[in-house]
């Protein structure tokens, strides 16, 4: 094992934090298949209470809450790392080109980046869903389109950094061409701090997503945590389980996927290592 992983699990909480995520990407990749009801057919009478015929009790409409539980993890974690994987993409381009070139390109690019994060960042995703018309798609989009400005601000620091090391100036006078110089020397090395900004886009992600289903803004066949709080909250003082139960999820997930990002951070920290 190297010297990173045993630092990163040698971190008991982030060791758990690891092991509770991984079990709620199996209950997402396998859970409609071990438990194969319909989350939108209506089963019973509504509000019957969980632990009974059915694990976490039936919402207003009489359908599984657990089945919904279930396919709202697949639903809540593909949006987010779709949304997230786009923004890393966008941010690290944006960011990589202006910190390399630097220059008008690069003050341009910035000022760019600069303008999207003075807009509100929920009120503009909730913008874009709405003009897109809302759907699970939209949602992503609009997720994506509100993250990648700190991830472009990141990448062009370390950029910035790495665009005076002697390796950098060794291959650009080569002529290496900077494409290569950008993707196959100076990224390599940027790596560790963006793996950690995606865990933590990754957890800004659903926390957006969630909000975004909370008020409506998705498709509603398409279960999600989200969805599932909103579609209770009217009955939260009697039946509470219809908002608590997805709530919980989202906590557990958000939480786990924090503590991860500040291990990676603690494990690929040059200066951290002994």
């Amino acid at each position: 094992m190297s010297s990173t992983a045993e630092r990163f699990f040698s971190n008991r909480t982030a060791a758990t934090a690891t092991i509770v995520i991984g079990l709620i990407v199996l209950v997402a990749l396998v859970g409609p298949f071990l438990y194969p009801n319909d989350p939108s057919a209506v089963v019973a009478k509504p509000f019957e209470l969980p632990f009974g015929a059915y694990p976490l009790g039936t919402d207003v409409l009489g359908r599984d809450v657990a089945a919904g539980l279930i396919y709202g993890a697949r639903t809540s974690l593909t949006v987010a790392l779709v949304a997230s994987l786009a923004a890393l993409l966008a941010g690290t381009l944006i960011g990589a080109t202006a910190g390399y070139y630097g220059g008008l390109l690069g003050d341009m690019l910035m000022r760019c980046t600069e303008f999207f994060q003075t807009i509100p960042t929920f009120l503009f995703a909730v913008v874009i869903v709405a003009v897109l018309t809302p759907s699970m798609t939209s949602i992503a989009v609009g997720v994506a389109a509100v993250s990648w400005p700190p991830v472009a601000r990141l990448v062009r620091a370390e950029f910035l950094s790495m665009r005076q090391r002697e390796f950098v100036h060794a291959a650009e006078c080569l002529g290496a061409p900077d494409h290569q110089i950008l993707f196959q020397h100076i990224l390599p090395n940027c790596l560790a701090p963006i793996i950690v900004m995606g865990s933590l886009t990754v957890a800004q992600a659903i926390l957006l997503e969630s909000a975004l289903s909370f008020l409506g803004l998705s498709d509603g066949s398409t279960f999600s945590w989200g969805y599932m709080i909103g579609a209770g909250r009217t009955f939260l003082r009697s039946e509470w389980w219809l908002c608590a139960i997805p709530g919980m999820a989202i906590l557990v997930t958000v939480l786990c996927i924090n503590i991860i990002g500040e291990a990676l951070n603690d494990a690929l920290n040059p200066l951290l290592k002994d």
